[in-house]
């Protein structure tokens, strides 16, 4: 287990393998309908390019790690940086939620099933069958961990940090115009 003045990276519990695919897909799309020749091409090609911009900005970019004494939460267009002192709660239901004072900030790429959240096992044959780790639950006992160190300093806690993840937001605003221009065209 790592030492609690390094930083970490947790693992996304959900969407990595459809956020290849669908990036995969998206690219070949983009790429390929011109160079098919077909009708339309151009429409297909502006698609494509949509589809992957959204694969990699909602499924393949978002992450929590702990940086520092930061908690950070990079999401689909935003990565807020929230100060481990500051933190009053973490839970983890089907998204990872940390609260400060009255505000909420949270994170898709870490959650529990609802099976993982209700303690429930497999019904019949596969009830012996080996249960997953509860990776959500790791997080969550993980993050805890840390905030209670990081409070038991004593340091003063500095403010939340919301940064705009402007080249996905740019990006999303010219594929969309693209598909736009491609059907009025």
């Amino acid at each position: 287990m790592a030492g609690d003045n390094s930083d970490e990276r947790f693992p996304p519990t959900n969407g990595r393998v459809l956020g290849v695919l669908g990036l995969l897909l998206g690219l070949g799309i983009a790429v390929g309908a011109p160079a098919a020749d077909i009708e339309g091409a151009w429409v297909w090609s502006a698609v494509g390019l949509l589809v992957a911009v959204l694969m990699w900005a909602g499924l393949l970019r978002p992450v929590v790690l702990i940086e520092g004494d930061d908690l950070v939460l990079r999401n689909m267009l935003d990565t807020v940086h929230v100060p481990l002192a500051a933190i009053d709660t973490v839970a983890v239901g089907q998204v990872l939620a940390v609260f400060v004072d009255d505000d909420r900030y949270v994170a898709p790429s870490i959650g529990r099933s609802r099976r993982q959240l209700h303690g429930r096992r497999l019904p019949g044959a596969m009830a012996d069958a080996p249960q997953l780790p509860d990776v959500g639950l790791f997080v969550e006992e993980r993050i805890r961990h840390r905030v209670e160190t990081a409070q038991k300093t004593g340091a003063e806690p500095g403010p939340v940090v919301r940064e705009r993840a402007w080249p996905e937001i740019a990006a999303l605003v010219v594929a969309g115009v693209l598909v736009v221009v491609a059907v009025v065209l």
